[in-house]
């Protein structure tokens, strides 16, 4: 299975009964994760950014959403 953009059929069925604003709004936000996730997938692996794990302290907890 290849790795492409997120169908525009899909976004909107998502988006369907969501206010107008709301719905131009998640629509623009899908749009810009999918460009970003893409350009990701598109580099070789071994040129990915990778991410640290880190144990989740309280510390940290708080840091994050305190």
């Amino acid at each position: 299975m290849t790795t492409g953009p997120i169908p525009a059929a899909s976004i909107e069925r998502w988006s369907f009964g969501m206010g107008d604003d709301d719905a131009e709004c998640f629509r623009v936000a899908i749009r810009c994760m999918d460009r970003e996730y893409l350009a990701f997938a598109a580099l070789p692996e071994d040129q990915r950014p990778q991410a640290k794990n880190r144990d989740m302290t309280p510390e940290l907890f708080d840091a994050l959403f305190a």
